[in-house]
Order: structure tokens, then sequence, then C-alpha cells
């Protein structure tokens, strides 16, 4: 019997998890790694980062580095016109490509150039799919981050690329729905997997043993932030709201689970951190910084430690931390915003939903399922639950392999 042949992917992303803290990116290296060896083989061309092999060989997964000039600030520019032009070299390189999957990501400003930079940016993007359509490969765009001014309201020097791609793939609804009504041939959706297989409940001892590890009472009350501290997440509302509780319910505290310095996140600022530092006042001792980590197990059980998640963001094109914190069985208060209402969570069932920028909603919220031991178990079962009906790993692995093998 003949051997069939494989589809081959080849995944375009200047950063890639690890070590970079993208939850979108996390998904993605994950899928790439969990499609069917026996049907797919996928090659990964990224930057590379000190201290990680150009090549790194994983089987049916092939994950390829640019060189480093260093992390330094002109380390930096150097990585990022190297990346542009080893892409398109690496891309020529490979042969019987069938599709080429683009990252939002991989688009970065061109060194010493500035704003045209940016644009410039996007000509080479551009080139790698003209490149790619030459070759005969499919091209696909993953679609994750809500614009600037809209779900999906692109700038004029990124058209020319969306003109050149076959499929735009949304993660959410809100992304899908605006991008239908510009590319309405182009636009797909496939919703961001949960990995319920990590982000999992734990019995009450586990629970107990990794809060007194990290150095918190085990009846204590814990409510979890997971994403990068900055205002858009809405954490100067989170601020705020736990300082009024603290005053009602001093044994109360706060994990922030993610990047807290530029160091981790070129989208934080130190000063906008300490300045929330400052606001937490005689509080702060109540707030615990865990710091960015790519260990996605210690994130998880991290989470599932804790009592409720908050997530007030005020933009988002999905909101992946707050739905995994219902795989966790953790009951979640988000914003109500398309992106992220039109996830898994059910208001009053398994989390609560708040109107944007309304930190009156946020402290009531935190507050009845702070007062409310029996509703926050209630709530947190649900969202298990509803996560293993409508929102699994399996579920999005193979919508993606069905993608993959179809014309979309």
């Amino acid at each position: 019997m003949a051997e069939t042949k494989k589809g081959k992917i080849v995944f375009i992303s200047y950063n890639y998890f690890p070590p970079t803290f993208s939850g979108k990116l996390v998904v993605s290296g994950r899928r790439f790694q969990d499609l069917d060896p026996n049907k797919f083989e996928v090659v990964i061309l990224t930057r590379n980062l000190q201290g990680l092999p150009k090549e790194d060989n994983r089987g049916h997964l092939k994950i390829y580095h640019s060189s480093s000039f260093g992390e330094g600030r002109f380390g930096k520019r150097l990585n990022a016109i190297m990346f542009w032009l080893w892409s398109s070299w690496k891309l020529k390189k490979e042969e019987n490509v069938d599709i080429v999957h683009f990252d939002e990501p991989a688009v970065t400003s061109f060194p010493f150039m500035g704003s045209w930079g940016y644009e410039y940016g996007w000509k080479r993007f551009t080139k790698l799919a003209e490149l790619a359509q030459k070759k005969g490969a499919r091209t696909i765009f993953e679609h994750a981050i809500s614009d600037k001014d809209g779900y999906f309201a692109p700038e004029a020097c990124r058209i020319p690329f969306y003109k050149k791609i076959d499929k735009i793939v949304c993660v959410s609804d809100a992304l899908y729905e605006a991008a239908l009504e510009i590319y309405p041939t182009k636009a797909s959706k496939i919703v961001c997997g949960i990995e319920d297989d990590v982000f999992l409940p734990l019995e009450e001892n586990e629970r107990a043993l990794i809060r007194r590890e990290n150095g918190e009472n085990p009846d204590a009350l814990i409510f979890s932030f997971v994403g990068l501290v900055v205002r858009r997440k809405g954490f100067d509302l989170i601020c705020k709201a736990f300082n009024r509780l603290a005053a009602e319910l001093p044994d109360i505290r706060l994990w922030v689970l993610g990047p807290c310095s530029h160091a981790e996140s070129k989208h934080i600022h130190d000063d906008e951190v300490a300045g929330y530092k400052l606001d937490f006042g005689e509080n702060l001792d109540k707030v615990r910084f865990f710091g960015n980590t790519s260990d996605r197990e210690k994130l998880a059980r991290n989470l599932a430690a804790t009592d409720v998640c908050l997530f007030p963001t005020r933009q988002e094109g999905f909101g992946l931390a707050p739905v995994e914190a219902m795989s966790c069985g953790v009951p979640p208060i988000i914003t109500r915003i398309p992106g992220v209402t039109d996830l898994a969570n059910v208001h009053g069932v398994t989390g609560f939903y708040i109107d944007l920028e309304n930190e009156e909603q946020l402290f009531e919220a935190m507050k009845k399922l702070a007062l409310d031991q029996d509703l926050r178990k209630s709530m947190g079962r649900q969202a298990r639950e509803r996560i293993e009906e409508k929102f699994t790993w399996k579920q999005h692995l193979k919508a993606w392999e069905d993608f993959y093998t179809t014309n979309g």
C-alpha cells in the first residue's frame, strides 16, 4: 500500500512559545506538537534567543531559529533584520509546502525606520505571502488581536497582505464577524483551544499544599489575575476594587500570575507597575506578583489554587485566561465586551460579567463571591462542565486538522 502523503505546514512567527508570554502562541505551540504525525509535518520559522538551539527536531515538528545578536538595543534591531532576510531564504528552500500559516507577532517593525518601519514590516510579510503562492502553497493568517479601531480595522499598509492570503482564521465570534464584513470569502472561525488536560481542578489537599508553598493560609480567600500588568487588561480597576474589599475583608489575597516587568514583556512599563504597587498602599502585602513562567502546568496549578479569577479587560480578541480559569473550576469575573462575552462563561451560572470600566460592578461581584463559598464552588463545578462540553482541546485540535486538510 502506497504511503499517504503528509501535509506540510510552514508556520512563520517572529515570536514563538517558549519563552514568549502569549496565550495564543502557547495554544499554537501545543497544537502543532499535537497534530497527527501520520498526517502532518510542521516547520516553524522563528527568531532566536540566546541559549536556544538553531534547530530543534521533534519528529514531525521541526523548529528553526534565525541568528541572534543578543537582546540589547542594537542586538534586537539586528535580530529583526536577520529574521526577515532569513525567513525568506528558508521558505524558498523548503520543498513540497502545502500551507504557510502566518501568526500576528511575525510582523515586527523594521529597525531604525520609525513608523515607516512598521509599514515596511508588513511589506516584507506580503513578500513572504507572495513567495508562498509561487510555491503553490495555501496561505493562512490567524487573527487573534482586536485592532485599535475595531475588531478588524486594518491600516492601509496591511491590506496588500490580506489580499494575498487565502484565509483569515479568527479565534472568536467578534473577530470573525468583523473580518467577514470586509473579506466574506476569506474569513473563517476556529475558537482558541483550552488545554483542559493541563488546566484541571485540584483536590482540596492539593490546593492547600500550593497555598502553603506560597506562604498563604489554606483557608484564605484568593483572587487571581492572569495576564500582562497593564491598563488595557483592567489592572487599575482591580487595584481599586481590591482595596475597597480589603477594607471590609482584610484576609483576602490577590495572586498576579504573569509578566509584571518590561524585562518580561515589552508591552509592560515598569513605572506603570510601580504606580499600581503604590495604589495598593498598605494592602500590597496581600498581593503576590509571580512574574512570567513558561511552565504551563505550574501556571495551571497556581491558578487552580485560587478562588476567583478577575479579568476586567478593556479590549480583547479572545481572552484565554478566564476560560482557562473555568477549566480549573475557578469562576471568573469578566468584562462584558465582544471577544470575551462570546466565549464559554454563562452569567450567574459559571461566573459573572461586568460592564466595561465599571469598578463598582467589579467590587460587588468580588464581594458576592468572597462571601458565598457555596456559590463559588457551584459556579466552579459548572464552569468546568461547560469547558468539557464545548471547549475541549480535542475539539480544537480536530477543527484545525479538518481545516488544514480541506480548503477551509
